[in-house]
This record gives C-alpha cells, sequence and structure tokens, in this order.
C-alpha cells in the first residue's frame, strides 16, 4: 500500500520508518498531515440564493479510472506520462453528454481529487484532448489535495473534502453544492449535499452518468427551490431538502451502513503499485 501526502508517495514501510525517528504512535507525524481548517458557518456565503447550483466532480472512481499500461486489456481513453510514470486513462461513458446536460440545465461545475495537483491537471488536460473540448474553462474551480483534510485516526487513513471551504472559495452557498464521489468517508462531513455512485471499474456498459444527469435536470433548480438528493438512485440515507441556514442532521457522520475506511490512493510512480485486482483509486 503507498499513499501520497503533501504531494509525496508514502508506503506503510516508509510511514513506519517517520514514526520510529519521531516517536511517534502514529505511522505518519502530525504535522506531515495535510490537515485544513474548514470555514465557520459565518464565514460561508448566505446572500447568494441566486447563484447556479454547484456540482462537484470527483475524478477517480467517479468519471475517470487511471491505472498502469495493460490492466483493464481495453482501449483507453487516453493515454499519459503523468508521475513520471506511462499510465491509461478510462473515461465513464457518458462523461461528455453529462457536461452539456447539466452545463444546459443552469448548473455549474466544479473538480475536486485528493490527488495531487499535476495529477489532476494531467487529467483534466487528457479529458479536454479526447473527450470534452473546454472542460477546464467551464469549471468555476478546481481542488486537490492541498484542500483535502488528511489524516489518521485509529489505525485508518482518514480523506475528507469539506465542502464548506469549496462553498466558501466560489462564494455559492453551501445549500446549492452538491457533490458527486464514490467513497463515502469524504464527503461525511456534508452526507445531504451527497450524490453516490458506484465506483468506475473501466467498463464500456456503465451507464451511472447518463442516470445522473437524467435526474439532475429533472430538479427544479430556480432561485428559492431547495435542492433534495432523496430521489436519486444511490441517494445517501437520512436525504432531504437542503436549506439556507440549517446544518443538515446527517453532516458529520457517514451514511447508514458505510464502512468508516477512507479511500485508497494507490496509483503511484511504483510499478508494482497496482494490479487488475488493485483499484487505482485518488478519489
Amino acid at each position: 500500500m503507498v499513499y501520497i501526502l503533501n504531494g509525496e508517495i508514502v508506503s506503510d514501510d516508509d510511514a513506519r520508518a517517520i514514526a520510529k525517528r519521531n516517536n511517534a504512535a502514529s505511522p505518519v507525524p502530525s504535522n506531515a498531515l495535510n490537515v485544513l481548517s474548514v470555514p465557520s458557518k459565518k464565514e460561508l456565503p448566505d446572500d447568494n440564493a441566486n447563484e447556479p447550483p454547484l456540482i462537484v466532480l470527483d475524478l477517480d472512481g467517479t468519471i475517470l479510472e487511471t491505472t498502469l499500461p495493460d490492466v483493464r486489456g481495453t482501449k483507453p481513453s487516453y493515454v499519459i506520462r503523468t508521475g513520471g510514470t506511462l499510465a491509461e486513462t478510462r473515461l465513464r461513458p457518458g462523461l461528455a453528454e453529462f457536461v452539456d446536460a447539466v452545463l444546459r440545465h443552469g448548473y455549474s461545475l466544479a473538480v475536486w481529487t485528493a490527488a495531487p495537483r499535476a495529477y489532476a491537471d494531467d487529467m483534466l488536460g487528457g479529458i479536454e484532448r479526447s473527450t470534452v473540448p473546454h472542460f477546464k474553462s467551464s469549471l468555476k474551480c478546481v481542488f486537490a489535495e492541498e484542500q483535502t483534510s488528511i489524516g489518521y485516526d485509529r489505525g485508518r487513513w482518514l480523506c475528507r473534502k469539506e465542502l464548506r471551504r469549496l462553498a466558501s472559495h466560489t462564494r455559492v452557498p453551501l445549500h446549492r453544492c452538491l457533490i458527486v464521489d464514490d467513497t463515502p468517508v469524504t464527503y461525511a462531513s456534508n452526507v445531504r449535499n451527497a450524490l453516490p455512485v458506484p465506483a468506475y471499474k473501466g467498463g464500456r456498459s456503465d451507464d451511472v452518468l447518463p442516470q445522473l444527469a437524467n435526474f439532475l435536470c429533472s430538479l427544479n433548480i430556480g432561485a428559492g427551490q431547495a435542492l433534495d438528493v432523496s430521489g436519486w438512485r444511490y441517494a445517501p440515507h437520512g436525504a432531504g431538502p437542503l436549506t439556507a441556514g440549517a446544518d443538515p442532521a446527517l453532516e458529520g457522520r457517514l451514511p447508514e451502513g458505510a464502512a468508516e475506511r477512507p479511500p485508497l490512493p494507490m496509483w503511484s510512480n511504483r510499478p508494482s503499485a497496482a494490479t487488475e485486482d488493485d483499484e487505482v483509486d485518488l478519489t
């Protein structure tokens, strides 16, 4: 297993060696963790209710899959050298149509990955060249590893995307933000804003994005209308209308039945890091 912390590849052995040198109980000393502060409620925009709803897209496992060459045996959407290693990326079917449909309906888009910024840039560039021209220019912002809270707790790596940070940055009210992600622990602080999707594993017949586009385009997203993801096929337990000034009852808790396990960022520049059964998931 390897982990990406602050742009560096860290293996279990390396982490334990760091801990031993620092006489620390945690595999990685606290000063090496990328743990970020989160804006308070009073710092969040609450007067932009007319702002278009923002859909925040995860990358790996959600709209694409990246593996080492020849893992899948099918033609990739593009091949790219990232982090010094040649990699194959397969885009989830229907991505171009999804982007077009939600933008036409009046949503805005952002991307948030827990991977390093350079990797995010490589993936966004590949999407533009292969499938969705001007994809990067259509995004309101791109958050990456440096905006993600990464820590170690009770023997587990925790990687969370605190949606308040992005809401504050974009000046979009939190109740007008939705996050699309395949890993429950990453959106655990904003469960009712979540549109969970099954992890994408490179399949050509996957139809999750067309389904999601149809659902999102069925919602009334006009000013004053509460967003409600409870009708989504994979809606989190307890989903309901998002309203201004109210913290969701489930905020900070995992959906019922979700494993309290962090995403496993196993892609790295080490050739043995990924196998067919060892899925790439930078989230």
